[in-house]
C-alpha cells in the first residue's frame, strides 16, 4: 500500500510537470502589427492663423504652410534633405 501511495505522488508530480513545461507562447513567425506613424497635419492658433504641413513617403516634412485667420497664405517653408539626413 505504501508503494502504491509513492507511485501516485510520483505520477501526480510528472503529470504537473508534463503540463506546466508546454509552451504556451504565441507563435512568432507573425510579422508585428505596423507602427502606426501620426502627423501633425495642420495647427491651429489663438489668433485664428494657422499652419499645414506635408510629409514625404520617408516621413520627413517637406512643406509648411502658414495661413492668416482669412484663409490667406502667409508664407510657404519648402525643405529639403541632403546626406541623408
Amino acid at each position: 500500500m505504501e508503494k502504491l501511495k509513492i507511485l501516485f505522488s510520483l505520477l501526480i508530480g510528472v503529470a504537473l510537470i508534463t503540463a506546466t513545461s508546454c509552451d504556451k507562447d504565441e507563435d512568432k513567425d507573425e510579422d508585428p502589427p505596423a507602427e502606426k506613424k501620426c502627423y501633425i497635419k495642420k495647427e491651429l492658433y489663438d489668433d485664428g492663423s494657422y499652419s499645414t504641413f506635408e510629409f514625404n513617403s520617408a516621413h520627413k516634412m517637406i512643406l509648411a504652410k502658414e495661413f492668416d485667420d482669412n484663409g490667406s497664405s502667409d508664407g510657404i517653408t519648402e525643405l529639403t534633405y541632403e546626406g541623408g539626413i
